[in-house]
Formats: structure tokens, C-alpha cells, sequence
């Protein structure tokens, strides 16, 4: 799977988040870096959700594509 640097997270706004269990969860606005990590802000069934966007959760990006590709916990997205 392709990974991308840290530093290229903000490239990935406008692109679709796809998780492996849920198919398309939603476009991603805005990429926020904290101290710890570095977040995907999407909007979820009308609700903003913050993804966290590290290793654990991403499991693909599809540049020409426009796609993240993740494997999210149970939950995280109604929270």
C-alpha cells in the first residue's frame, strides 16, 4: 500500500476517506495537526468527525484515485 509523509497530510483535502468496513465515509475538508497526531476532518452523516490519519487507521492512499482508504475502530465516526 502506498504510504504518504506526514508532512503531504494536508495534500490530502478533497480527497474521499473509504473505510474497509463502511465504504465512503466522507470528503475530507481539512487536515489539523496537533502535537500527537495529525487528524482528517470529515463530515459524517451531517456531523463533523475528526480521523485520526496515522498507521494504525490508513491503510491506503490512492493519489490519482483521490482516496484514503482506512480501517477505523468501532465507533470512532459517532462519537
Amino acid at each position: 500500500p502506498d504510504q504518504i509523509q506526514e508532512a503531504h497530510y494536508t495534500d490530502l483535502i478533497g480527497f474521499q476517506m473509504e473505510d474497509t468496513e463502511l465504504g465512503m465515509v466522507g470528503l475530507i475538508e481539512a487536515v489539523l495537526e496537533y502535537p500527537q497526531q495529525w487528524l482528517a476532518v470529515i463530515q459524517y452523516q451531517e456531523k463533523e468527525a475528526l480521523v485520526p490519519l496515522n498507521p494504525h487507521f490508513v491503510k491506503q492512499i490512492d493519489v490519482p484515485g483521490k482516496r484514503v482508504r482506512v480501517t477505523l475502530p468501532e465507533g470512532l465516526l459517532t462519537l
